[in-house]
């Protein structure tokens, strides 16, 4: 796997769009969709094919003796059509037809080929939710894999994390059907998903509890140990605490969501999830909870636990929200001109460009 130096793996994705050209270009979009849903002028046609035949019947005697013009034949249309898809603070969804849609979350970067007989994706970062129709094929490449739709309906998410040093940590989802993974270099099959299955390409999965460690023999004791009192809480696991954060979001509960996310990059801080369960905790915290005092910690704690990836940039640019709500302007003033600084083209510059007073 490919290690990548002082830079983000992410910094390399082209084109990199700031927050305006992202509005544009959802702005067409709907625009386009809108458009496609007008009524067509269908009752026109009968009037226009009688004009035409009494058109016919007038002109032709006086068109017998010219030679028929030879029609030159239109170029083919192109049966493939490219489109980038990006969002900045915001999830966005796109439809993708036959009932099918793509729902892309916050800082992700698509690109999007129709072809005759498949939708083809690609994954550039972020997350996409998708949900295909029976009858619909779906092609999603991710880092190192491939996701294929399997005959059906199916409902499923992938989410590519780029992180430091390790390389594109990428997960796979199934909430509905099923979904082949295959490795995109040799096409071997990595995994076949069924519905509430998850893989991922790193051994520290959401699904995999870590392995047990080997009992070592202990020397005979003499006296034994009190038990522990019975209001003592027992150690967490810190994919079951991933796994109950996602459930409370999906069943509407953030404050238990936020609470399960605190917990695991609390007691697990040399854990390879702690930097962005610090993350997803200060955002719902700032966007959900409105407690801002909060979100600035979490965030804080994603930016010093050297488990970043690609939320550092999106990390930055919520403490920078959390310090103008809590009106701390000297903070928020020096996070702010770093940001700008460091990151000029960054989804999030317009917006914090308005957050706090110019240094």
């Amino acid at each position: 796997m490919k290690v990548v130096a002082k830079k983000r793996v992410a910094d390399y994705v082209e084109p990199r769009l700031s927050e305006p050209s992202i509005e544009r270009m959802w702005t067409t979009i709907e625009a386009g969709q809108r458009t496609q849903r007008s009524p067509s002028a269908w009752w026109l046609l009968p009037a226009a094919a009688a004009l035409a035949f009494v058109a016919l019947g007038v002109l032709r005697p006086w068109s017998q003796d010219r030679p028929a013009a030879i029609a030159t034949p239109e170029p083919p249309a192109s049966s493939r059509a490219e489109t980038w898809l990006a969002t900045g603070t915001q999830s966005r969804v796109y439809p993708l037809g036959n009932g099918s849609q793509l729902e892309l979350a916050p800082a992700t970067q698509v690109r999007l080929d129709r072809g005759e007989r498949e939708i083809r994706l690609r994954l550039e970062r972020g997350r996409v939710d998708c949900s295909v129709s029976a009858g619909s094929a779906v092609l999603i490449h991710a880092g190192p894999a491939e996701m294929h739709t399997q005959a059906g309906a199916t409902a499923f998410h992938v989410e590519l994390e780029m992180r430091l040093e390790q390389g594109p940590m990428l997960r796979v989802g199934v909430d509905g059907g099923h979904l082949e993974v295959k490795n995109e270099s040799t096409g071997e099959r990595l995994a076949l998903l069924g519905e509430g299955q998850t893989w991922t390409n790193v051994k520290l999965s959401d699904d995999e509890p870590a392995p047990a460690p080997k009992p070592t023999p202990q020397p005979p004791v003499v006296k034994q140990a009190p038990p522990a009192p019975p209001s003592a809480q027992p150690a967490s696991d810190p994919a079951a605490l991933l796994r109950d954060a996602q459930q409370h979001r999906k069943d509407g509960d953030p404050a238990a969501a936020a609470a399960d996310y605190d917990r695991l990059r609390r007691e697990h801080p040399a854990d390879a999830r702690a930097g962005l369960a610090a993350f997803e905790a200060g955002r719902i915290r700032l966007e959900q909870l409105g407690d801002a005092r909060g979100a600035l910690a979490a965030f804080d704690a994603a930016l010093t636990s050297g488990k970043g990836g690609f939320f550092v940039e999106d990390a930055e640019a919520g403490r920078i929200r959390a310090l103008a709500r809590l009106k701390e302007e000297p903070r928020c003033s020096e996070a702010r001109a770093a940001f700008l600084k460091a990151h000029p083209k960054s989804p999030h510059a317009a917006e914090v460009r308005r957050l706090c007073k110019a240094p």
